[in-house]
């Protein structure tokens, strides 16, 4: 029936009560062991009280591994049923234990929840600074960003290719200097074909030029 009720919450966090005629809420309780007592204001002869607990959730835990030629992060994510990422200023949702994103920059902002804060909020900063990052890929009439992150010493030999395998560009610069731009805006649209060669190592990268 419709009466005046008042319930009574107690449990190791201290003692609430809230009046109600049809449904009353409780939020926000840590965890641990309560009893939720029910009475009818003006029937002191009637009361009703159950047992219950609140269990503790499972601490996120979050994991990065930096997949070099895929030029992706990967994360390891448990804990939660949802996962609410935040990587670069852009939002991704997962239920799943991994997800992949795209590494677009030599330093990478992360923030992993999952909408429950009691779990709180993992961070960190993703930095790639051991092997060439080029971005972004696919470029528009922008610079390309070619970071070298420190892989050897001496000189960094950078050639740009057509498909039909004409060379467009060729350029050399100290490793020291870490980051060179190259400018697409007068380069036509299309695949283009990228050599970093760095000591005895040579990567190469399918650049498409919107």
């Amino acid at each position: 029936e419709a009466l005046d009720y008042t319930a009574t919450l107690t449990g190791d966090a201290g003692t609430f009560e809230e009046s109600f005629t049809e449904a009353v809420t409780f939020p926000d309780l840590p965890a641990g062991s309560y009893q939720l007592c029910i009475g009818v204001v003006g029937q002191s002869g009637y009361e009703i009280c159950f047992d219950t607990a609140i269990d503790q959730p499972e601490a996120l835990s979050v994991s990065s591994q930096i997949r070099t030629l895929d030029q992706e992060v990967e994360l390891e994510l448990s804990g939660g049923t949802e996962y609410i990422i935040q990587w670069n200023g852009k939002t991704y949702r997962t239920d799943g234990g991994s997800i992949r994103l795209p590494i677009e920059k030599p330093s990478n902002e992360l923030s992993v929840s999952t909408g429950l804060s009691c779990q709180g909020t993992y961070t960190e900063t993703v930095v790639v600074s051991n092997t060439p990052l080029i971005y972004p890929n696919p470029v528009g009439n922008e610079d390309l960003n070619i970071y070298l992150g420190g892989t050897a010493s001496g000189n960094a030999e950078i050639a740009l290719y057509a498909l039909s395998g004409t060379r467009v560009l060729a350029k050399r610069i100290p490793v020291a200097a870490s980051e060179m731009l190259i400018n697409m805006s007068g380069y036509p649209a299309g695949v283009y074909i990228l050599n970093v060669r760095t000591g005895d190592s040579l990567r190469i990268y399918k650049i498409v030029k919107k």
